[in-house]
C-alpha cells in the first residue's frame, strides 16, 4: 500500500522548496567515530555528494546508544522539519524502532541493515553470499581447518557466519565450533584476543575470517605477538576494505564494501522516495566484491572460479 504524504508540506510560498534530509547513525559511542573515520566520512561524503546534485539541504546527527531510537524519531517527525531520513544503526533495527516513521509515512533508508522477514526501505548487501564467497576463496587455497571471528549481535554478523558455514558445506567440509569465536563487537581487540584463544587449540586453524576488517587488524596484532607470519603460518581474510586494508603488512585480502555507494545509493533512493519516484518499501542490494591482495598466500586451487578484484 502507497505510503501517506508525510506531514507537513513541501510549497513554501507557492514555491517548491528543497528537500531536507538528514542523516542520522544510532547507537554510535563517539570513540567510534574516531575509530573509524574513513567509515563516516565516506558514507557522508556519498550521501552529500547526491543530496548537493539534488540541490538538497543535508545534516548530520549522532544519536549515542543512550537516546532510544523511536522516541527520537517521533520527536523529529513533530518536528516537521526533515522530508525523509537516512538512518545508520549499529546493533539490530527492529519494526519498533521504525513504528513512528511508518505511522507519519515519513520516507526513510535504512543502510547496512534490515528486518529479516519486514519488507522496509534499506540498502544493504548480499553478506551471506560475500562470505561464502570469501570463505571459498581460503578452501581454494587449500586451507581445511578455517576460523571465524565475527559478532552475532547484529544481523550483518549473524549473515556472515551462514555464508561461512555455507561454503564449509557446499566444499564437503566439517563444521568444527571450536574454530567459530564470536565478540561482543566490531574492535580489534577482540580479534586480537579470539586469535589468541584460536591458537591455542589443540589444533589450531590454518586460515581465519574476519567478519570484519577491524577484527583482522586485531588478528595482524595477535599474529605478531606470537610469532606467525601472514601468510606463511596463517592466512587471513576480513570484510569492508576499510583504508587500513591496503596498509597492512601483507596488505589484507578483504571484501569491499563502499560506505561511499552506501551513502549514495541510499540518498538517491530516499530522493526518488520523497518525489513518490518510487514505491515502499524498496530493497537496493549492492555489490560487494573480493579484493585480492596478499594475506591468503600464493597456492591457490582452480577447483571453484570466484570473480576477483585485483587490488
Amino acid at each position: 500500500m502507497r505510503s501517506r504524504r508525510p506531514r507537513g508540506s513541501r510549497k513554501l510560498l507557492g514555491r517548491q522548496r528543497h528537500p531536507r534530509l538528514a542523516l542520522l547513525t544510532f547507537g554510535f559511542y563517539e570513540q567510534e567515530w574516531r575509530r573509524n573515520p574513513g567509515f563516516f566520512g565516506d558514507l557522508i561524503g556519498g550521501a552529500a555528494t547526491v543530496a548537493w546534485e539534488h540541490e538538497a539541504l543535508f545534516s548530520v546527527t549522532r544519536v549515542g546508544p543512550e537516546r532510544d531510537m523511536a522516541s527520537f524519531l517521533a520527536s523529529v517527525i513533530d518536528e516537521r522539519f526533515f522530508d525523509g531520513l537516512l538512518i545508520r544503526v549499529l546493533p539490530d533495527i527492529t519494526a519498533a524502532d521504525l513504528a513512528p516513521l511508518l505511522a507519519a509515512g515519513l520516507p526513510y533508508v535504512v543502510i547496512k541493515r534490515y528486518i529479516p522477514g519486514m519488507p522496509i526501505n534499506c540498502v544493504i548487501v548480499d553478506d551471506a553470499q560475500a562470505a561464502c564467497r570469501a570463505t571459498a576463496h581460503l578452501i581454494d587455497h587449500g586451507y581445511r581447518r578455517i576460523g571465524l571471528i565475527y559478532p552475532p549481535g547484529a544481523v550483518v554478523g549473524r549473515d556472515r557466519y551462514l555464508g561461512y558455514r555455507l561454503a564449509l558445506a557446499e566444499h564437503g567440509l566439517p563444521y568444527d565450533p571450536a574454530l567459530v569465536q564470536p565478540t561482543a563487537d566490531w574492535f580489534e581487540e577482540r580479534g586480537r584476543q579470539a586469535l589468541c584463544t584460536l591458537m591455542a587449540l589443540p589444533q589450531p586453524p590454518e586460515a581465519v575470517f574476519a567478519a570484519g576488517d577491524q577484527l583482522a587488524v586485531g588478528v595482524y596484532q595477535a599474529a605478531g605477538e606470537l610469532g606467525l607470519r601472514i601468510p606463511q603460518d596463517l592466512a587471513v581474510l576480513g570484510y569492508d576494505d576499510i583504508p587500513a586494508a591496503a596498509t597492512l603488512q601483507p596488505p589484507l585480502t578483504t571484501v569491499r564494501t563502499s560506505y561511499h555507494d552506501f551513502g549514495a545509493r541510499a540518498t538517491a533512493l530516499l530522493l526518488d522516495l520523497i518525489a513518490h519516484r518510487a514505491e515502499a518499501p524498496q530493497r537496493l542490494v549492492l555489490d560487494a566484491p573480493l579484493i585480492v591482495r596478499g594475506s591468503c598466500g600464493e597456492h591457490e586451487r582452480p577447483d571453484t572460479p570466484i570473480s576477483l578484484i585485483e587490488g
